[in-house]
C-alpha cells in the first residue's frame, strides 16, 4: 500500500519542475491533471495538493480551492502553516481575497513567529476591506 506521503514519480518530477518554475514546458499543469484526475478517489493529500496546484496554474481556480481544502480536511499532514500560506497566496492570485484571509490567517496561527505570515495575512485583510 501507498505511504500517504509518497506520490506518483511521474508526479513527482512534474510538481518539482513547476514549484522550481524550471519549465519552459507550457502543458506541465495539463499533464499533472491527466495523471492524478483519473484516481481522484485515491489520492494522497500530497497528490491532491499537486492537482490543486496544478489546478490554480490552468486558471482553474474553484477546482485548485476545492482540492486543496479536501486534502487539508482528510490529510493532517497537510493541515500546516505552509500549506495554509500556499493556498492562501493562491487564492490571492485568483482574485478570491476573502478566501485567501481565511487561510492566511490560519498559516498565521498555526507559525505565529513567521513574519511572511504575519505581513501575508495583514495585507491580504487591508485587500479585503477596500
Amino acid at each position: 500500500k501507498k505511504d500517504r506521503f509518497e506520490m506518483d514519480s511521474r508526479t513527482a518530477f512534474l510538481m518539482d519542475t513547476l514549484w522550481n518554475g524550471d519549465s519552459g514546458y507550457p502543458a506541465l499543469p495539463s499533464e499533472i491533471v491527466s495523471i492524478l484526475k483519473p484516481r481522484l478517489a485515491s489520492l494522497s493529500g500530497p497528490e491532491r495538493v499537486a492537482l490543486a496546484t496544478a489546478y490554480f496554474a490552468l486558471g482553474r481556480g474553484s477546482e485548485g480551492k476545492r482540492q486543496w481544502e479536501k486534502a487539508i480536511a482528510v490529510d493532517p499532514t497537510v493541515d500546516n502553516a505552509v500549506s495554509h500560506a500556499n493556498l492562501g497566496r493562491e487564492l490571492l492570485k485568483a482574485g478570491d481575497v476573502s478566501d485567501a484571509v481565511r487561510h492566511l490567517r490560519r498559516a498565521y496561527e498555526l507559525d505565529p513567529q513567521n513574519l511572511t505570515y504575519q505581513m501575508d495575512y495583514r495585507t491580504a485583510t487591508r485587500k479585503l476591506r477596500r
